[in-house]
């Protein structure tokens, strides 16, 4: 699990470096997404942190830092989840917010259950793993 959380750091710093200047809308174009191989069962209390830790990632990011928490699940798996806006794309707090939806939505879809993923569009960065 420290595996993940290094790569997502790692991630991270790619991300920050590599950032481009787009204006307007958020560019919701995947760039890099990672899945890890554990998963966890229907009705596991870790999902439900999960979400929960995405949700608060989503709505209290702004945009050119980065915003994390860490929520415990009834099953005393803690989760962390990190995301940001790249600040070189001129995006209002709303679009940094729908940049984010979208980040989730793809994570979700390509990574259902995963334990941890990290996704990357041209505009945001969105991630979650066991701490």
């Amino acid at each position: 699990m420290k595996l993940v959380a290094m790569q997502l750091l790692g991630l991270w710093l790619c991300f920050l470096i590599s950032s481009v200047n787009v204006s307007g809308k958020p560019n919701t174009v995947v760039t890099f997404f990672q899945c890890s191989p554990d998963t966890y069962p229907d009705g596991d209390p870790y999902g439900v942190a999960v979400n929960q830790a995405l949700y608060n990632v989503a709505n209290k990011a702004e945009i050119g830092s980065v915003y994390s928490t860490v929520i415990t699940s009834n099953n005393g798996i803690p989760v962390i989840a990190s995301g940001g806006c790249n600040d070189n794309a001129n995006l209002t707090e709303t679009e940094c917010r729908t940049c984010l939806d979208a980040a989730t939505e793809d994570m979700f879809s390509r990574c259902y259950k995963h334990m941890g993923s990290a996704v990357k569009l041209v505009d945001c960065l969105m991630d979650y793993a066991p701490v």
